[in-house]
C-alpha cells in the first residue's frame, strides 16, 4: 500500500505533461487592430491574424497566461503595445512586442479591467470596488494599489470601467439583485441606479461619450438608457433565453446599434432611432455556435464591419454585418409595365423567373406566356416570341436557365423548346431558336427539371407516367452558342411510386440520375446507339422528396454524388456502371435537423446545405456546423431560385413574395477565411467518450471520434501536431452518448441512453474526407426503452465482431455482428446484480473469451464466456456461469478501467473509483482458471472521482479526475505518480492516448478538450 497523499500529487514535474492544444469555452474575444484578433481561450491567450485580401488565417501566438483561471476580460492599451487580461482572481499585463507577462492575483473576484492608459490599470472587483494600480514602462507595479468605492458594496455579476473622451471615468456595475449602478470614479458618487431589470445583470456597458448605457439580464431583455437623464429609452426582446453579453456596435447622431449574444446560441444586432421608443432587431445570427451559450463578443464597425463571437463549443467566429443595399433588387408587375410601356392583361402575374448572373440579368415568364428580361443598365424589356409558340405558351410554359451561357429555355405543353440567348447588357436577345419536339409519340409536359454545368445543360421533360416517356435533352455550350447535342426517350417508372423532383447528369459516365417523391430514385445509362439502361431504386433512404443531386467526386470507375431529402436526410452515394446495370452504395448518411433541405453543393472538401427554416432561406456549412447566411423571404411555399456564381462565397437567391420579385446577391466576404471560423472548437456540451484509430492516414493523421451529451458524434482527425479538425457531426442518436470505441480501422461503435447501440462504417473513397454511415443497430428490448448502455467492448471474429454491452439496470449482453449482412444476434445475456454496469471489457486469450466488468458497488468481476461463441447461427442466448473473479476494489463505483497487455495471456489491470483511489493488479489467464493479484493501491490518488485511465506507453498510464488534475502514473514498481498538472477542461471525464513517431500524447475530454504531450 502507498501512503502518498493527494497534496503530494497535485503538481509534480508539470513539464512532463505539456498542454499543447486546448479547445473549450471562449470567455473573451477582442479586435486588436485591422488584421488581428485576441482570443481568451481558457487560460490561453491567442493572437489570430486575418488577411482580409486573401482570406488566410494564421494563429501567430499562443501562451498560457494563467495557471488555472480562465481569461474573462481583455483590455487593450491606447498604443496597442500591450494588453491587460483578467480571470477569476488573476490578472496580467502582456507586452505584445516581447510577449512577456507575469501572473498576479488579488483576494477578490475580478469583474473587469481597464488598461487604456498604459501607466494605470483599473480593476473592478465583485464587491463594487476599484483598485487603481500604477504600472511602469516595463509593466511592473510601482506602488501599492489604491482602493476606491462608492460606499455601495453590492455583489456584482458584471461590470465595465469606461474612460470617456472628456477624461472622466465611470463604473457601470451590474448587481446580482436586478440593479445597475453607475458611479463616478473621481467623485465616488452614484449617478444612477437603474432597477428596470428582473434578475441578475449579466452585462452592462457605457459608450465612450457617456451618452448611453445598455444592459441585459436574467429577464432576457436588452435595455437602453440615457446617461444624462437616466431615462429608459427602449427595451429589446428576441433572445430565447438569457442574454450573456452586449456592446455598442455603432453610434451616430441618429441611431444606436447594439450587439447582444446569449444562451440561445444567437448573436443579434439591434438599432435604436434617436427620439424613438423601440429597440428593433435588424439582424440575427441564429445557430452561430453549437450546443448552448455564446459567452463572449466584440464588434468593429469601421475596418472590419464584423462582429466576433466565442461560444461554449470553443469556436471563434467572425460574422459579417456589412449591409450592401445594392445587393437587393425588388420588382413588381407595375415596374415591368412602366419600363416596357405596355399594359398587361388582367390577372397577369409573374409565374416563373430565372437569373443570369454573367450579364446581371433576370428573365421572367408570366402566367399568360409573356417573357421579359431585365438588366440594371437597360431595365425591363419585352422578349418577342414567334406568334405560334407565343400562343402555345399562353396555355402552358415552363422556364429554365443555362446560367453560364446566359441562355434560357422555354418549354411548351407539347415539348417544343424555345431557346433565348443574351449577350452582355444587350436590350434584345442575341439568339432565338425553336426546337420542335422530335418524339415519335405525342407527349404532354407537366414539369421540366434542369441540370447545368459551365458547358452542358440537360433538361428532363416530365410527362404523366404510364402514357408518355421521359424526354432528356442534352445541350452543349461552345463558341458562345448553345446546341442540342442529344435527345433521349427514357422509360417512365410506375407513376404510383415515381414523380420526378430532381435531376443530375454526369457527361463523363453518361449517367442520368433522377430523384423522386417518396425518396425513390432512378439511374439511367445514356449510351448512344444501344438500349438505355434503367435501374430503379425504391426508397433509397427514409424521408419524402429527393430535392437535389450534386457532384462530390468522380474517377474513371465511379461517381459520388450528394443527395438531399427535404426532411433533412442527406447522403453521399457511389454509383458504378457494372455490365448492364448501375450499382450504388451509400457511403455517407446523416440528417440535418435545423430546417428543410432543398439542396447542397460540395466545395473545398466541405458540404454546404441550403433550404428553409421558418420564414427564412439559409445556407449552412454542414462540415463546419455553421450558418453562412440567411435571407428572410416568408418561407418555402413560393417560387425561388438559388445559384452559385463565380468565385467561392458568391450566391444569388431570388424569390417571389406576393406579386413581387426579389433578387438578393449573397456575398460571403469571409468565404476564403474559413467562412469566418477563426478557431474550430469542439462539442457544445460535455464530451463523454473519446476514441482514436490506430491506423495512420496518408496525410500522417489519425481518425478521431468524440461522443457528447448533445447526442451527436463528431468524426475528424488529429494530426501529428495534435491539432484536431472535424469532418462530420453525426446526429443518428436521440439521447446523450455514453461510450464510443473503434472496432477496427473501418468500423466504430457508439452507445447511449434509450438502449441505443450503433455500429458505424467508414469509407475513404472521397479524397481529403471520410464518409460515415450507420451500418447496424441493435433492436431495443422495450417499446419505450429507458436504459442506458453505459459501456461497450469488442473483439474481432472471422465474419464480424463480438460486442459486449453493459446496461444501467445491471444487464450484460454479448452480441455478434455479421459485417456483410449487418445483422446483430444476441449470443449471451445475464444480470450482474442490481448495480449499474460502468465499465466492460472483452478479453481474447488462446481461443477463449473472457468478460470483465466494473460496477457501481466497487466490484471487479470476470466470467469465462467462451461457451457463448461456440454455437451456430441462429444463436440461442446463453447465460453466464459463476464469475471466476469477483472482488471489491473500490468503496463505491469503479469509474475507470484499463487493461494493458504485458505478455502472452498476462495483463496489467488499472482501475479508478468514486472513492478517489487507484488500483494496479496483475491478471493471468489460462484455459482452466484466472489469477488476479492486486499489486498496488493508492487511496488518495486524487481529490475527486477518477474518471478516465489511458495507456501512456511502457509502464505508464494517464489518469484524469473531476478535480481537473491530469496525472501520469508508473506501475513498474507499484503505483508512483511521476507527473501531475492542472487542466482547464471542466467536468473532466474521459481520456484517450496515442502516439506519433514514438511520441505519446493524451487527449482529455469534458467541457472542452485538451491535448497533452508526454
Amino acid at each position: 500500500m502507498s501512503n502518498m497523499t493527494m497534496n503530494d500529487i497535485s503538481s509534480i514535474l508539470e513539464g512532463q505533461l505539456h498542454e499543447s492544444v486546448h479547445y473549450g469555452p471562449v470567455t473573451a474575444v477582442k479586435f486588436l487592430d485591422s488584421s488581428h484578433v485576441l482570443v481568451g481561450y481558457g487560460p490561453f491567450l491567442r493572437i489570430v491574424r486575418v488577411d482580409k485580401s486573401t482570406g488566410s488565417l494564421e494563429q501567430i501566438w499562443q501562451e498560457r497566461i494563467f495557471k488555472r483561471n480562465k481569461i474573462h476580460c481583455i483590455s487593450i492599451s491606447q498604443d496597442r503595445a500591450s494588453v491587460a487580461v483578467s480571470g477569476g482572481r488573476s490578472f496580467a499585463i502582456v507586452n505584445l512586442s516581447t510577449k512577456t507577462f507575469e501572473e498576479k492575483a488579488i483576494n477578490e473576484w475580478i469583474v473587469a479591467v481597464d488598461y487604456t492608459i498604459p501607466s494605470e490599470l483599473l480593476i473592478l472587483t465583485s464587491h463594487n470596488e476599484v483598485l487603481k494600480v500604477k504600472i511602469s514602462s516595463t509593466n511592473e507595479i510601482t506602488e501599492l494599489p489604491q482602493k476606491l468605492h462608492c460606499n455601495e458594496k453590492s455583489i456584482l455579476y458584471s461590470g465595465t470601467i469606461q474612460r470617456c473622451n472628456d477624461g472622466r471615468v465611470y463604473i457601470a456595475a451590474g448587481t446580482v439583485m436586478s440593479g445597475v449602478l453607475i458611479w463616478d470614479l473621481h467623485t465616488r458618487k452614484i449617478i444612477h441606479n437603474f432597477t428596470d431589470h428582473e434578475g441578475s445583470i449579466f452585462a452592462v456597458q457605457m459608450d465612450i461619450d457617456a451618452r448611453y448605457v445598455i444592459s441585459c439580464s436574467d429577464d432576457r431583455s436588452v435595455k437602453l438608457f440615457s446617461f444624462s437623464t437616466g431615462e429608459l429609452l427602449a427595451s429589446g426582446w428576441g433572445h430565447g433565453s438569457r442574454v450573456w453579453s452586449l456592446l455598442f456596435y455603432e453610434i451616430t447622431s441618429t441611431s444606436v446599434k447594439i450587439l447582444s449574444t446569449g444562451e440561445d446560441c444567437s448573436a443579434r444586432l439591434w438599432t435604436y432611432d434617436v427620439g424613438g421608443t423601440a429597440l428593433k432587431q435588424i439582424k440575427s445570427f441564429d445557430n452561430c455556435h453549437e450546443g448552448k451559450h455564446v459567452w463572449s463578443g466584440d464588434a468593429e464597425s469601421q475596418s472590419w464591419q464584423c462582429i466576433l463571437t466565442g461560444g461554449a463549443d470553443g469556436k471563434v467566429r467572425l460574422l459579417d454585418v456589412f449591409d450592401d443595399k445594392d445587393s437587393l433588387l425588388t420588382f413588381d408587375i407595375g415596374d415591368i409595365q412602366t419600363d416596357c410601356a405596355i399594359i398587361l392583361e388582367k390577372k397577369e402575374v409573374i409565374k416563373h423567373f430565372v437569373q443570369l448572373p454573367k450579364i446581371g440579368g433576370i428573365v421572367v415568364l408570366t402566367n399568360l406566356g409573356k417573357v421579359f428580361c431585365h438588366t440594371k443598365s437597360q431595365g425591363w424589356s419585352l422578349v418577342e416570341i414567334p406568334k405560334e409558340q407565343a400562343n402555345s405558351m399562353r396555355e402552358f410554359s415552363m422556364l429554365c436557365s443555362f446560367p453560364s451561357a446566359s441562355h434560357v429555355v422555354i418549354c411548351t405543353r407539347s415539348g417544343d423548346l424555345i431557346i433565348v440567348g443574351f449577350l452582355g447588357s444587350a436590350l434584345r436577345p442575341t439568339h432565338l431558336e425553336i426546337i420542335p419536339n422530335s418524339s415519335f409519340r405525342p407527349i404532354k409536359i407537366i414539369n421540366v427539371l434542369s441540370w447545368s454545368s459551365p458547358d452542358r445543360l440537360l433538361l428532363l421533360l416530365v410527362s404523366p407516367a404510364g402514357k408518355f416517356p421521359l424526354l432528356a435533352k442534352e445541350f452543349i455550350f461552345e463558341n458562345n452558342d448553345v446546341t442540342l447535342l442529344h435527345s433521349h426517350e427514357l422509360d417512365n417508372p410506375d407513376p404510383r411510386v415515381f414523380t420526378p423532383t430532381s435531376v443530375f447528369f454526369d457527361p463523363d459516365h453518361l449517367m442520368l440520375l433522377v430523384g423522386s417523391r417518396h425518396a425513390n430514385f432512378a439511374a439511367y445509362k445514356l449510351t448512344q446507339g444501344s438500349q438505355l439502361q434503367l435501374d430503379f431504386i425504391r426508397k433509397i433512404c427514409p424521408g419524402d422528396t429527393v430535392t437535389s443531386i450534386s457532384k462530390v467526386h468522380s474517377t474513371v470507375d465511379y461517381l459520388v454524388v450528394a443527395i438531399t431529402v427535404r426532411d433533412g436526410t442527406y447522403m453521399m452515394v457511389k454509383f458504378t456502371a457494372s455490365g448492364s446495370s448501375i450499382q450504388h452504395e451509400i457511403l455517407h448518411q446523416n440528417k440535418f435537423t435545423k430546417g428543410f433541405v432543398e439542396g447542397s453543393f460540395y466545395e473545398r472538401d466541405q458540404l454546404y446545405i441550403y433550404g428553409f427554416r421558418s420564414g427564412s432561406f439559409f445556407i449552412w456549412n454542414e462540415t463546419r456546423q455553421l450558418e453562412i447566411d440567411h435571407v428572410p423571404c416568408g418561407g418555402a411555399h413560393r417560387r425561388w431560385e438559388f445559384l452559385l456564381q463565380g468565385a467561392s462565397g458568391n450566391y444569388k437567391f431570388g424569390f417571389l413574395r406576393n406579386t413581387s420579385l426579389v433578387s438578393k446577391d449573397i456575398h460571403n466576404r469571409l468565404s476564403l477565411a474559413e467562412d469566418g471560423l477563426l478557431l474550430s472548437g469542439t462539442h457544445g456540451r460535455e464530451i463523454r467518450s473519446l476514441a482514436l484509430c490506430s491506423r495512420r492516414e496518408p496525410d500522417d493523421s489519425k481518425l478521431f471520434v468524440l461522443a457528447s451529451e448533445d447526442a451527436t458524434i463528431k468524426v475528424g482527425y488529429v494530426n501529428s501536431h495534435h491539432a484536431i479538425t472535424y469532418k462530420w457531426t453525426m446526429s443518428n442518436h436521440v439521447s446523450g452518448l455514453q461510450a464510443v470505441q473503434f472496432l477496427d480501422d473501418e468500423f466504430f461503435a457508439s452507445s447511449a441512453a434509450n438502449e441505443e447501440l450503433i455500429v458505424w462504417k467508414l469509407n475513404r473513397d472521397i479524397p481529403s474526407n471520410i464518409s460515415v454511415k450507420e451500418h447496424a443497430r441493435i433492436e431495443t428490448s422495450d417499446r419505450n426503452p429507458d436504459l442506458r448502455i453505459m459501456d461497450i467492448s469488442s473483439v474481432t471474429c472471422g465474419d464480424g465482431f463480438y460486442i459486449a454491452a453493459g446496461y444501467s439496470n445491471s444487464v450484460i449482453r454479448i452480441f455478434h455482428l455479421e459485417k456483410t449482412t449487418r445483422v446483430f444476434s444476441l449470443v449471451a445475456e445475464d444480470v450482474y446484480s442490481t448495480f449499474c454496469i460502468l465499465n466492460i471489457e472483452l478479453i481474447k486469450s488462446d481461443g477463449s473469451l473472457f468478460l470483465m466488468v466494473g460496477t457501481t458497488d466497487g466490484f471487479l468481476s470476470m466470467w469465462d464466456v467462451t461457451h457463448s461463441i461456440v454455437g451456430e447461427l441462429p444463436y440461442k442466448p446463453l447465460t453466464f456461469a459463476a464469475p471466476i473473479i469477483k472482488q471489491q476494489i473500490h468503496q463505491s463505483g469503479l469509474k475507470a478501467l484499463l487493461l494493458i497487455p504485458v505478455r502472452h495471456n498476462t495483463w496489467k489491470v488499472i482501475s479508478g473509483g468514486d472513492d478517489n483511489s487507484l488500483m494496479s493488479a496483475d491478471l493471468k489467464l489460462n484455459s482452466r482458471d484466472a489469477l488476479f493479484t492486486i499489486e498496488s493501491f493508492v487511496e488518495t490518488a486524487a481529490s475527486a472521482t477518477i474518471t478516465g485511465i489511458s495507456s501512456a506507453g511502457g509502464c505508464l498510464v494517464v489518469v484524469t479526475s473531476v478535480d481537473q488534475i491530469v496525472r501520469k502514473w508508473s506501475f513498474a514498481e507499484g503505483l508512483v505518480c511521476e507527473s501531475a498538472t492542472y487542466t482547464s477542461v471542466a467536468d473532466t471525464g474521459c481520456c484517450v492516448s496515442g502516439e506519433f513517431d514514438d511520441k505519446m500524447f493524451a487527449v482529455v475530454g469534458g467541457a472542452g478538450l485538451s491535448v497533452f504531450e508526454m
